[in-house]
C-alpha cells in the first residue's frame, strides 16, 4: 500500500493497493481485507482503470474488497489494484494490514505475494497532545510508532499465559511465547494482536494433548499436522485481527507429500473450519516459516489446503429458438465453483465456433452464478449456440411470413403465404376478370338468341 501521507481529524487521504513486479499472463482477480482501528480511521474503496472491484464491511474494521478484470490477460509490472480512501476520526495510530485471501492470474492461477502493514497517524485537526504528536526533532514530522502495550508470559500446566496491558487502540502487539507451543513437527512461535480499542486482555495458548472435539468436521486430506486452542478473555469484536508465526518441519511435508504453499491454518468458527489467509514468509534449512492471518481466536488447525479452485459451466439457456434477422437473443450460462479454494473462469459465447463474448467470472469456493450475453443475428440461416464449450440450443433465424423480399427483376413482391386479407397477385385477378366476362357475354347472347326465335 503506498503513503497515505498525513490524516488529521475530518480530512481524508488516498493510498493504492498496489501489487510490484508481477510477471504474465497478469493480475486477472483478487480478493483483499483492509483491517484498521475502526475507532481512529474509516477507510472506503474504489477501483482502478484496471479493475472493477465490489466492497463490503464483514465486521468494523474490516474492509474486504473483491477484484477482477474483464480480459483474458491482466496488467504486469507495478499493478494498481484498488484506490483507498483514509478519513480521520479521531486521533490515535492505528495499523493499517493488508490480508490477501486470494491473488490470481488471469488463468485463475494463484500469485505469490508478500504484504506489509502500515503505520498510519491521524492528528487532531490542528492540536497537538503528548499522547499524539510524538514529533522528532521538533520538524513536526511523525516518527514512526513503537510498541507501548506491557507484555507477560508465563508457562501455566501445560499452557502459555499472556497478559497485555497498555495497548494503545489499533495497536498490533507482539506477543513472543517463551517455548515455540505445537507437536515438535509444528510450531507456534509469536503471536501479533491488534486490540481496536486499546487496554488489556489476557490469552491462554496451548497445543491440545489429545485431538479436540472439533477435528471431527475438519474435512481435509490426511487430517491436521497440529492443532492450537488459543482461549481469551474478551470477545471477538475487540479484535482488529492476530496474525500467526509458525514454523513446519520440511522433513514432514515431504512424509504427507506437501509443499509449503498447500498448507492453509483453519479456524473454528461458528460451528464451521474457516481456512485462512496463509503465506510463507521464509525458511530454514529444516523449516518453513509461515504467516498466517486471522480475525479472532478459537480453536486452530494447520492443515493442508482446501481442494484447488474448480470452476465450468454447467447449463446454458438460450431465449428464443427462433428469431428474424436483427432481432437479438439472451444466452443465460450459469458458473459453478465446486473446488475448495476461491477462482476465476473466462466464459466465452461462441456463434458457429467463432468467438462472439468473453467475460472472466470470479467465483468463491461452493458458489455458482449466471453470466448473461446478448447476442444480434443479421442474417438468416441456423446458428449454433456454446459457452465455455458447453452448447445451448439452435438458433433459427428466418424472414417472417409477409415480409416483402425482392424479386429476380429488382421488384418488390410479397412473399407466399402472406396473411389473411391481403391481395392475390394483379396478373391472376386481370385474368379472372376476363374468364368472367367472357361466361356472362355468352350466357347474354344465348337468351337473346332464345328470345329471337319465340
Amino acid at each position: 500500500m503506498t503513503d497515505p501521507g498525513t490524516v488529521t481529524v475530518g480530512t481524508t487521504a488516498t493510498a493504492t493497493l498496489t501489487a510490484t513486479g508481477v510477471d504474465g499472463p497478469g493480475v486477472g482477480a483478487f480478493t483483499i481485507e483492509v483491517r484498521y482501528d475502526a475507532a481512529t480511521v474509516s477507510v472506503s474503496a474504489a477501483g482502478t482503470s484496471g479493475f472493477a472491484v465490489e466492497t463490503s464491511t464483514p465486521s468494523a474494521g474490516v474492509l474486504r474488497i473483491v477484484g477482477y478484470m474483464d480480459a483474458r490477460t491482466g496488467p504486469i509490472g507495478d499493478v494498481s489494484l484498488a484506490s483507498l480512501s483514509i478519513t480521520g476520526e479521531q486521533p490515535g495510530d492505528t495499523d493499517i494490514r493488508v490480508a490477501v485471501e486470494t491473488f490470481a492470474d488471469a488463468n485463475g492461477d494463484d500469485i505469490g505475494y508478500l504484504t506489509e502493514p502500515t503505520v498510519l497517524s491521524v492528528g487532531g485537526g490542528g492540536s497537538s497532545s503528548e499522547s499524539n504528536s510524538r514529533s522528532s526533532g521538533g520538524s513536526g514530522n511523525v516518527a514512526p510508532p513503537v510498541d507501548t502495550a506491557s507484555v507477560r508470559t508465563s508457562l501455566v500446566d501445560g499452557r502459555v499465559a499472556v497478559d497485555i496491558s497498555d495497548a494503545r487502540p489499533g495497536e498490533a502487539v507482539t506477543v513472543s511465547l517463551p517455548e515455540p507451543v505445537g507437536n515438535g513437527d509444528v510450531g507456534l512461535s509469536e503471536l501479533r494482536v491488534t486490540l481496536s480499542g486499546g487496554g488489556a486482555g489476557s490469552l491462554s495458548v496451548a497445543s491440545p494433548s489429545k485431538t479436540p472435539p472439533e477435528a471431527s468436521s475438519l474435512d481435509v486430506d490426511g487430517g491436521a499436522l497440529s492443532y492450537f486452542d488459543v482461549a481469551h478473555d474478551f470477545d471477538d469484536s475487540l479484535l482488529g485481527g492476530v496474525d500467526f508465526s509458525l514454523t513446519v518441519s520440511k522433513t514432514r511435508l515431504d512424509a504427507r507429500g506437501l509443499t509449503p504453499t498447500d498448507l492453509r491454518l483453519y479456524r473454528y468458527h461458528d460451528g464451521t473450519w474457516q481456512a485462512l489467509p496463509t503465506r510463507v514468509v521464509g525458511e530454514t534449512g529444516t523449516d518453513i516459516e509461515l504467516v498466517a492471518t486471522s480475525p479472532g481466536l478459537s480453536v486452530f488447525a494447520l492443515a493442508a489446503g482446501p481442494s484447488a479452485a474448480s470452476l465450468g459451466v454447467t447449463g446454458v439457456s438460450v431465449g428464443a429458438s427462433e428469431v428474424s434477422p436483427g432481432e437479438s437473443v439472451t444466452v443465460v450460462a450459469t458458473v459453478e465453483n465446486v473446488g475448495g479454494q476461491s477462482g476465476m473462469l473466462a466464459v466465452d459465447l461462441r456463434v458457429d465456433g467463432e468467438q462472439r463474448i468473453n467475460r472472466s467470472v470470479q467465483l468463491g469456493a461452493g458458489e455458482s452464478r449466471t453470466v448473461e450475453f446478448v447476442v444480434v443475428f443479421d442474417e438468416p440461416g441456423r446458428y449454433d449456440i456454446a459457452v465455455a464449450g458447453v452448447a445451448g440450443e439452435s438458433v433459427s433465424v428466418s424472414e417472417p411470413p409477409g415480409s416483402a423480399t425482392p424479386s429476380s427483376d429488382g421488384a418488390v413482391t410479397t412473399s407466399p403465404g402472406a396473411s389473411p386479407g391481403t391481395f392475390p397477385n394483379t396478373s391472376v385477378l386481370g385474368t379472372l376478370v376476363v374468364i368472367v366476362g367472357a361466361v356472362l357475354l355468352a350466357v347474354w347472347v344465348a337468351q337473346r338468341r332464345g328470345d329471337g326465335q319465340n
